[in-house]
């Protein structure tokens, strides 16, 4: 967003379980915050930079802060080993999300998570882990259905074979 005088656009890192997590804030310039910051949690190939313009649109309209970040294992934040446990999702509401609004001292955000993020985002005000005024969640699973597992399957082969790897590679260079 080069030359865009309505938000101040900044990057930071977070040291959280273990991990150097990325994150980006999208800040309305000249506005008083209207409300709770927004935190976006991405899907299962996503991370800071697959938001592309939606942060700077949402920060615009809402008139608040919006964050996003990247989970270990995405985007610029550090590599995990893999396969990732079967409970990936609960550790990253459970463990993760807290420490990372704390660290970004942000107490009751508006979640906004999509697919895999929109599944945190459901577990962690389930368990009431965080403090959040809203939750949007697109997408996340609630229930595993057999043609979700077989485009899983799908897509671990077209990583492996190639292609998508070098499609994720531009968003995910530490991976």
């Amino acid at each position: 967003m080069a030359g865009d005088s309505t938000l101040s656009i900044d990057d930071g890192w977070l040291d959280v379980a273990g991990a150097k997590l990325e994150y980006r804030r999208w800040r309305p310039v000249g506005v008083s915050s209207h409300g709770s910051a927004w935190v976006l949690l991405h899907e299962g190939l996503g991370c800071v930079e697959t938001w592309r313009d939606f942060p700077a649109a949402l920060a615009r309209h809402s008139r608040s802060d919006v964050y996003a970040y990247s989970r270990a294992g995405y985007g610029r934040s550090s590599t995990i080993a893999l396969p990732r446990r079967v409970d990936f999702m609960e550790r990253e509401a459970l463990d993760v999300l807290p420490e990372v609004l704390r660290g970004l001292g942000l107490d009751s955000p508006h979640l906004l998570g999509h697919s895999d993020g929109g599944t945190i985002a459901l577990l962690a005000a389930a368990q009431g882990t965080v403090p959040f005024a809203t939750v949007t969640a697109l997408a996340a699973h609630v229930f595993n259905e057999p043609m979700c597992k077989a485009a899983i399957e799908n897509t671990g082969n077209m990583f492996a074979q190639g292609p998508l790897r070098e499609a994720l590679a531009r968003y995910h260079p530490n991976q």
